[in-house]
């Protein structure tokens, strides 16, 4: 070997240790930076002619095992949306309160239950005491309250949570840029030759704050360059576009509270100029609650989209049904009777198409009664105790649009003031109280049909008090009946109203006539199955020409032939109740309009209702059929709600509350229910003994308060809602079911991110045993290096005074 062969060889290793120990200093001063990775400097021998030439740098590289680093990215994206499901739902439990030993100090929501019903329960049995009343209203207001603040709540977290999927998506696309920016750096850097390692730190620090972020795929190419997809596909970094994530966030709370729709969350590729490439591709789908698709599977964006569109809508949906199931049971009970003093007028909170046909069964009874709860004088002399009896409205006997017993609510209407309307005439035959002809067409022409029907007021008592009725002939003075005779004959037992029925009605056919009216007059038989039958005829006007007829009531004209009598009213003029639809402000609703149902009593008279059997069976005649809601008749319309109540279960809980007129007026409770009016005797009546079909409410009447206390023990349906399965419980314990089931999902959320953490703490340790830096290990390499440079530097010596002697030899 010459001497300049060892000189340049030497002057190699110096040049080669010198850069190893600058990789060392490297290593050692980035000792404590987050993302760094050991570099290593690689060295190979320099052979020219099969002859050893020193030492070359191949490459400085990075000490990293890809699996690791592979396996991290996905812990990382795992444990970021365990970080964000823990915090929220650790939120999520402050808000619930506290459950104690004693429920009437707790501050959760079973708590408020308790009271409530410990309010309701002392009510039953002191319902004439107005501190008592008050108590229960605030009881029942301060559930509302708490039901409709922890609803809120939970609207409040699930805005916050759309406020930092804003967030995340801006930050989501600074590292898609960065990692654009990162490989162009790496691009250049192979063009340049230029060591790779601190821009593969850069890059991979960049993949590992995305994956925190979102789930994502990666692919890497030979220079270092990386593609990223979401984990479904969709590509966000490519050779020479950049994706971004593109989100309009809700303006405000309110957004979610009304469940108005969110925007969704799209991928928008573009150039390098920034144009548009192609369609945007959905990564979470537009919607509102419950509707909304993701195709996010992890990452903090996925821990916030779970709690804005799952876990915390899964909480409205718990919170909403046990407002939904409280509120309908307790105004179910509600609607049956009344407060003390009776209410002057109710009005619906259900809004009503008064067109729509809802099927009904059974019967309901409203009555109207003086405000002291003793029935409301009759207008007609020699009624029994002078009271006026309640309308028992047999809803399946209602004419509607399109059937019996399917009436529309202008029918309904119309069946309530016919009652309670203005006092007219009425005929009384053979015990018979009224009879009346009911409209069973909606219109009269000159040229068409007129179907009627007859209803006949039995307010008999005791032996014999059962009549028989048959139609045995009709009259017009437009032509003859189309119906044969006799029609029925039809049983109008003692209790209140009979109708012939459908299938006894009567039409008749004006013939052309252009008469402004037309008068028909009908021979009707009673029989009281002792004595013969006694007939009358009856004479009843009607006019030409009319239409919404339906169920319009016409009296009696005049007594044409037999001992029939007409009996005019004495006192009053006016309405004792008036039922109309109204608008949201209480306005008469425009014809044809919806509205909400209302009853409204004259001065000095209050209204009582008891369901009875009545309910209502849906709407068959909307497409798709109506589903029964099977609510009685008050309960339906929302007459007497204690809760507020509009037959929507979705948002229940944010709107609940104490109907307004019941928190000004406590009165307005309902603690008692209709019962039958004392016994009376009246000489001229000698088979009645009581005054059965007249009833009141008395100031102590509890029955309605102790049927509102006994709800605490009731079990109530409540139907699966957000993952707790349909059940029968009482109010308490799915109250204590839903903070059960909330704290057992924190419980869990919790553990998990600690098992995800152990995962992941487990990777970074072995993945630090390699790629991090031991400043110990680096120390010791610097002796190596610095003798390795200094043996180089010795060499070079030797060399320069061997070619120092040999020059001086010549």
């Amino acid at each position: 070997m010459s001497l300049s062969l060892a000189l340049n060889t030497a002057l190699s290793g110096l040049a080669v240790n010198k850069a190893a120990l600058d990789v060392l200093a490297h290593n050692v001063a980035n000792a404590n930076t987050p993302g760094y990775s050991r570099q290593v400097l690689e060295q190979s021998p320099v052979i020219l002619t099969g002859i050893g030439a020193g030492v070359q740098i191949d490459q400085v590289s990075r000490k990293v095992d890809d699996y690791l680093q592979r396996a991290i990215r996905d812990r990382n994206s795992v444990v970021g949306g365990a970080d964000v499901l823990n915090d929220y739902m650790s939120r999520l439990q402050v808000m619930f309160g506290e459950p104690e030993s004693d429920p009437t100090k707790s501050s959760s929501l079973d708590g408020y239950v308790t009271r409530f019903f410990n309010a309701l329960s002392n009510l039953s049995q002191t319902p004439d005491l107005a501190s008592v009343r008050a108590n229960a209203l605030t009881a029942g207001r301060n559930l509302a309250e708490q039901v409709s603040t922890l609803a809120n709540s939970v609207n409040d977290l699930r805005y916050q949570a759309d406020q930092d999927i804003n967030n995340k998506v801006t930050y989501i696309n600074q590292q898609l840029q960065n990692l654009q920016n990162i490989n162009a750096a790496i691009n250049q850097a192979v063009a340049l030759g230029n060591p790779l390692p601190n821009l593969l730190d850069e890059r991979d620090k960049a993949l590992n704050n995305l994956a925190q972020n979102l789930d994502i795929q990666t692919y890497f190419r030979d220079n270092g360059e990386v593609t990223v997809s979401t984990a479904n596909g969709i590509m966000l970094v490519t050779d020479n576009t950049v994706s971004e994530l593109t989100y309009t966030p809700a303006a405000s709370q309110a957004t979610f509270v009304n469940n108005a729709a969110l925007y969704p969350i799209e991928v928008v590729r573009r150039d390098s100029d920034g144009n548009i490439l192609g369609t945007p591709e959905t990564l979470v789908s537009s919607g509102t609650r419950g509707d909304i698709t993701s195709r996010v599977r992890s990452g903090e964006l996925y821990g916030l989209l779970q709690i804005r569109d799952v876990e915390m809508v899964n909480v409205l949906d718990q919170l909403d049904q046990f407002a939904f199931g409280l509120t309908a049971a307790l105004n179910a009970v509600h609607n049956d009777g009344a407060g003390f003093p009776p209410p002057s007028e109710l009005t619906g909170q259900r809004l009503i198409n008064p067109d729509l046909d809802n099927t009904w069964n059974g019967s309901v009874r409203i009555a109207a009664v003086n405000l002291d709860g003793s029935p409301a004088a009759s207008h007609h002399p020699g009624e029994p105790g002078g009271y006026m009896r309640p309308l028992t409205m047999d809803l399946t006997q209602i004419y509607g649009p399109n059937a019996v017993g399917s009436p529309s609510t202008t029918d309904i209407i119309k069946e309530i003031n016919a009652n309670f309307g203005p006092p007219q005439s009425k005929v009384v035959h053979n015990g018979l109280n009224d009879i009346r002809m009911i409209s069973v067409s909606d219109d009269i022409t000159a040229g068409g049909n007129f179907t009627f029907d007859l209803e006949f007021e039995n307010i008999l008592s005791g032996a014999n008090s059962g009549r028989t009725v048959t139609i045995t002939n009709v009259v017009t003075s437009a032509g003859a009946p189309v119906t044969a005779f006799p029609v029925g004959p039809v049983t109008a037992n003692a209790g209140g109203w009979t109708r012939g029925g459908l299938a006894n009605n009567i039409q008749v056919n004006f013939g052309g006539s252009g008469a402004a009216t037309f008068d028909i007059d009908i021979d009707i038989q009673v029989d009281d199955g002792v004595n013969p039958p006694v007939t009358a005829t009856i004479r009843y006007t009607v006019t030409n020409n009319t239409t919404g007829i339906r169920n319009d009531r016409t009296v009696a004209g005049s007594v044409v032939a037999g001992t029939a009598g007409i009996v005019a009213p004495t006192v009053g003029s006016g309405a004792t109740i008036t039922a109309s639809l109204v608008d949201a402000d209480g306005n008469p609703a425009p014809l044809g309009s919806s509205g909400y149902l209302k009853l409204t009593a004259a001065s000095g008279i209050g209204i009582a209702i008891d369901e009875m059997d009545s309910r209502e069976s849906g709407i068959a005649t909307t497409n798709p059929p109506t589903a029964a809601t099977s609510y009685g008749f008050s309960h339906y319309f929302g007459l007497n709600n204690f809760y507020d109540e509009d037959g929507t279960l979705l948002g229940s809980a944010t709107r609940m509350a104490v109907r307004e007129d019941i928190l000004t007026n406590p009165n307005l409770i309902s603690t008692g229910e209709l019962v039958q009016s004392p016994t009376y005797n009246d000489p001229t009546l000698p088979n009645l003994t009581t005054t059965l079909y007249s009833y009141q409410l008395g100031a102590g009447n509890n029955a309605i308060a102790k049927r509102l206390a006994d709800l605490s023990n009731s079990q109530i349906t409540f139907a699966a809602a957000g993952t707790i399965p349909a059940v029968n419980l009482r109010p308490s314990d799915y109250a204590g079911e839903i903070l059960a089931y909330n704290a057992a999902r924190a419980t869990a959320t919790t553990n998990d991110l600690t098992q995800q953490n152990i995962l992941l703490d487990g990777f970074l340790q072995r993945s630090a045993a390699i790629s991090g830096v031991n400043v110990d290990e680096e120390m010791a390499n610097t002796l190596i290096y610095q003798h390795a440079y200094a043996a180089s530097a010795r060499v070079i010596t030797v060399a320069d005074e061997m070619l120092t002697t040999l020059l001086n030899s010549f």
